[in-house]
């Protein structure tokens, strides 16, 4: 629960606010996002007695923001309705083991890594710009996680925040300009195109879809074996919903399943009760996101890029750690990386799935031995 509200919700807020998006428009994407991933967490750990959480892929909540300097909101809105059908026809298709095949997670994360790294070039420059107020801020993080580790650092970050800001920062939004109100959803008429299926749709299925599998390699590691293509596919069917009302695809949540999952929530057949607990939290969160945003929308743009930047460290981190520390696909997911940092794209085809492309593309041809013994593994564990 702290970490959806000093993580999660602050990068909803810095990625929507940097889109663009209005203030309906930014609540009605929280909204949609932690109501129904609460809902499907909750029905799906009661009925297979499992840990299983679902949310917002974490990077491709983040592309779908970047995406907007391209497309208008009707394409985009459009993409993610079509990015839902993709995740549900894998799913009701039992397709997931081919795509861990054809798509190896080491080239997903390493075009992550690549495409989002600006966050954290953010943060070392908001630091730079605003030493004394930044630079406690992110000393409070380092302090916390290191004297109480249990204690998440992001939630030490967002209190000094919010000290610093009243002492030393001026806040750009006057409270009395803010504007608060019970959250709701609003529906955006969509526009489907050729360019925005390729360039929206197709990559965030395939990065939810990589979040999925992520999260199925947790639950696996801790001893669950729950039915991957029909939580695939109920979950690509409620995120075309979704959609509409701006929210991209819903699926597993690999940070939040290892958080619910592992020894640390208790004995393993009763596990699935930390996730029912943690996903009733985020439906009450759901109804106040309209409260809460303008609160974080109110910090000062440097303030704010840090927080997003500490949010989002677990997810560098692990990128970087999947991309290139298992020892296989590493030239292929190098090839992500460069492209993603360089943020090519080809007419309207974007970087992620010009990196994704060339990097599947490049392990093919130089790094066959890693392909046969991904299939070959695959083969075996079907």
């Amino acid at each position: 629960m702290i970490f959806s509200i000093s993580g999660i919700v602050v990068i909803f807020s810095n990625i929507a606010t940097q889109a663009g998006l209005s203030q309906p428009q930014i609540i009605s994407w929280m909204f949609t996002a932690f109501l129904l991933g609460g809902i499907l967490s909750v029905g799906f750990s009661l009925y297979y007695k499992i840990p299983l959480v679902f949310t917002n892929s974490l990077p491709g909540m983040m592309l779908t923001g970047a995406l907007y300097s391209t497309f208008n909101i009707n394409e985009i809105v459009g993409g993610l309705v079509m990015a839902g059908v993709i995740v549900f026809l894998v799913g009701v298709s039992g397709l997931m083991d081919t795509v861990k095949t054809v798509l190896p997670i080491p080239i997903v994360m390493g075009m992550v890594a690549g495409v989002f790294l600006s966050y954290g070039v953010k943060m070392a420059r908001a630091v730079q710009a605003a030493p004394f107020v930044c630079g406690t801020v992110l000393l409070a993080y380092l302090v916390v996680s290191r004297l109480i580790p249990k204690i998440p650092g992001q939630l030490a970050a967002l209190a000094a925040a919010a000290i610093m800001v009243v002492l030393f920062s001026p806040i750009p939004i006057p409270v009395d300009e803010m504007v608060f109100g019970i959250s709701h959803p609003i529906f955006v008429a969509p526009v489907f195109t050729w360019n925005a299926f390729v360039s929206v749709s197709i990559p965030i299925a395939l990065l939810a879809l990589a979040d999925s599998i992520k999260g199925y390699g947790v639950l696996q590691t801790n001893g669950y074996h729950p039915p991957i293509n029909s939580v695939t596919a109920v979950g690509g069917l409620v995120s075309v919903f979704a959609g509409f009302s701006l929210s991209n695809v819903i699926g597993f949540a690999g940070v939040g399943t290892a958080i619910v999952a592992t020894e640390a929530a208790g004995p393993k057949e009763r596990r699935y009760v930390a996730s029912v607990i943690k996903n009733l939290f985020s439906i009450v969160l759901a109804l106040l996101v309209g409260f809460v945003y303008p609160l974080l929308h109110g910090l000062p743009t440097n303030v704010s890029d840090v927080l997003a930047g500490l949010a989002m460290l677990s997810l560098f981190i692990s990128s970087l750690s999947t991309a290139f520390g298992g020892g296989k696909f590493k030239l292929g997911a190098f090839t992500a990386l460069v492209i993603g940092i360089a943020d090519i794209s080809i007419g309207s085809i974007g970087a992620p799935i010009i990196a994704l492309a060339a990097g599947t593309f490049v392990s093919m041809v130089v790094e066959t031995e890693d392909f046969r013994q991904l299939l070959s593994r695959d083969t075996q564990e079907s």
